[in-house]
């Protein structure tokens, strides 16, 4: 029982280093030498992002480029409620305005 599940264990571990190296590749690729100006901590930013994709994918979904499209996808869906909020607030604020005047 025990080493079946450190088998699995192990597996996921290497799966996401092998994952990890062919997002590294097809950055590269894809001409993002900026890659190679990451900072420490941004590349540790990225595994986790990706940790959390990969946690919510099925194993066959676990192409390097559906990881890909999944974070970016993401990051669009974050930055589109940011500006919803954002520009909530403004409107709330406007009709403060309009209604003191």
């Amino acid at each position: 029982m025990v080493t079946v599940n450190l088998q699995k264990v192990g597996s996921l571990l290497f799966s996401a280093v092998v994952m990890m190296m062919q997002l590294i590749h097809i950055l590269k690729e894809s001409g993002m030498q900026l890659w190679m100006r990451v900072t420490k901590r941004m590349k540790i930013l990225l595994q986790t992002r990706m940790m959390e994709v990969l946690q919510q994918m099925t194993p066959r979904k676990r192409d390097p480029m559906q990881v890909i499209l999944a974070m970016r996808k993401r990051d669009q869906l974050r930055r589109r409620r940011k500006t919803l909020h954002c520009q909530n607030l403004q409107a709330r604020r406007s009709l403060k305005m309009e209604r003191k005047m």
